[in-house]
């Protein structure tokens, strides 16, 4: 079971690309942020609407006896509004190695200190001292509360942030402990729909996730040396049942997605998007321009990194043949992408799983012209 709260030992993804996980309080997020009033609030919400709680609090494939207990007894806490209840979940943090051997953050995590600096460089082979950081990237409007540490931490990286959107301008929230001149505000490339666009002198490409200011503003961004694609709200790949998430990620994802398992985006992240169109198009773009794409990884979720072999392993733990949703056409590269494909799907249909009505009401309708294979 997944409940630490320090960095866990890094998964290389690729060449010179690795993955840290950590833990985050999703109601630490300050003021102005999510609280843990408001989590609670909202899993209150949801679990009073129509038959949400028992369908919840339920045994299935993936659920035993002593998970479902948890569960139950954290829902009550919940209730009861005891004080400490755990609201942690898993978040990701990306390194990419440069070609002059400093790295690239994407996503730096909040539970960053000088400890946890020691123990990343011993993992990444290389001295404290020679454990450079050049580059800063807060993905969206959300992941950026673990700049300001990692900022102190490495006085010479630069820092690149999601564009502004709907009121929130990153530049303007962070810290004034941050020197404005080390921030660079992300802006889409000057092309028709957008486009891709290069930094970190080409290696690293970045893209706008375009019609979803209200979803957190997101810039989903490339490594071409490892073909691997790194978003953080951008797709949630789910938990494999070997690891389950803590009782709050399993109640939670029960809730928005239909499951913690399930590759799927969940409610409140679709429900944001203004522009399914062209949301669905830059992420065309995106599978059209990369491919293939051979490792994505994502801020939730223990399935890192999401590979073609994943895939096909969601596909078995669920019972399905294939992976691939069907769709009224034929992506370019599906054949060749499954990863990319897998993206491009989860936001093209809003696929219940399992196939009933029960999950698909906690589901947001789907978004775009695909229509959906049901099971």
């Amino acid at each position: 079971m997944i409940n630490t709260l320090s960095f866990g030992a890094p998964k290389q993804i690729g060449t010179d690309i690795y993955a840290f996980k950590s833990f985050v309080n999703v109601g630490d997020g300050g003021e102005g942020h999510l609280t843990t009033n408001g989590i609670a609030a909202r899993i209150l919400q949801g679990l009073g609407e129509g038959d949400a709680e028992a369908r919840v609090l339920q045994r299935d494939a993936h659920t035993s006896a002593k998970m479902l207990a948890e569960e139950e007894a954290f829902v009550e806490s919940v209730k009861r509004g005891d004080p400490g209840v755990s609201f942690e979940i898993d978040t990701t943090t990306t390194l990419i190695r440069l070609g002059d051997g400093s790295f690239a953050v994407h996503s730096p995590s909040v539970a960053f200190t000088e400890a946890a600096r020691a123990e990343m460089a011993r993992a990444l082979g290389v001295s404290v001292e020679d454990f450079e950081v050049s580059a800063l990237i807060a993905p969206n409007l959300q992941h950026w509360l673990g700049v300001e540490g990692w900022a102190r931490a490495f006085p010479a990286a630069m820092i690149y942030v999601a564009p502004p959107s709907h009121g929130e301008d990153l530049e303007a929230k962070l810290p004034a402990s941050v020197d404005r001149g080390r921030v660079t505000t992300l802006q889409p490339a000057a092309t028709p729909g957008g486009g891709c666009a290069e930094m970190l002198g080409g290696e690293v490409r970045f893209r706008l996730l375009e019609g979803a200011g209200l979803m957190l503003n997101e810039v989903a961004f490339f490594h071409p040396k490892s073909k691997s694609l790194l978003l953080a709200d951008g797709f949630y790949p789910g938990y494999s049942p070997a690891t389950p998430p803590n009782a709050f990620s399993r109640v939670w994802f029960k809730l928005t997605k239909g499951h913690w398992s399930g590759g799927r985006l969940p409610s409140y992240r679709t429900g944001r998007v203004e522009d399914p169109e062209a949301l669905v198009a830059s992420i065309e773009g995106m599978v059209e321009a990369w491919h293939p794409i051979t490792s994505l990884v994502c801020a939730h979720g223990s399935r890192v990194p999401f590979t073609a072999d994943t895939v096909d392993a969601v596909a078995a733990e669920h019972g399905r043949a294939s992976a691939a949703v069907q769709r009224d056409d034929t992506a370019p590269h599906r054949a060749a992408d499954p990863v990319g494909a897998t993206l491009l799907d989860a936001w093209s249909v809003t696929l219940p799983e399992p196939c009933d009505e029960a999950h698909e009401k906690v589901m947001v309708p789907q978004i775009s012209r695909y229509a959906v294979a049901h099971c």
